[in-house]
C-alpha cells in the first residue's frame, strides 16, 4: 500500500522566487481587474443611455409601479 508522502517544502531560494511569481501575477490580476471594470461601466452607461436601454429602464419602472398596486 502507498503511503501518502510527506509534503513538498522548496528550498528557500525556489520559495522566494515563487513568491515573486505570485505577486508579479496578482497585481497583473488587479490591473486587469480595473481594466474590466472600467470596460464594464462604459458599457453600462452606454446601454443605459441606448434607446433599448432606455426602453428597459421604462418598463421596469412601469413594473414597479404595478407591483406597488398602482394602476395605469
Amino acid at each position: 500500500m502507498n503511503e501518502p508522502s510527506a509534503p513538498y517544502v522548496p528550498d528557500e531560494a525556489t520559495h522566494q522566487r515563487l513568491i515573486a511569481q505570485l505577486r508579479a501575477v496578482s497585481a497583473e490580476m488587479r490591473a486587469w481587474s480595473k481594466e474590466l471594470q472600467a470596460i464594464q461601466e462604459m458599457l453600462d452607461r452606454d446601454y443605459e443611455q441606448s434607446p433599448i436601454g432606455q426602453l428597459h429602464a421604462k418598463w421596469a419602472a412601469e413594473n414597479a409601479r404595478l407591483a406597488n398596486g398602482n394602476t395605469p
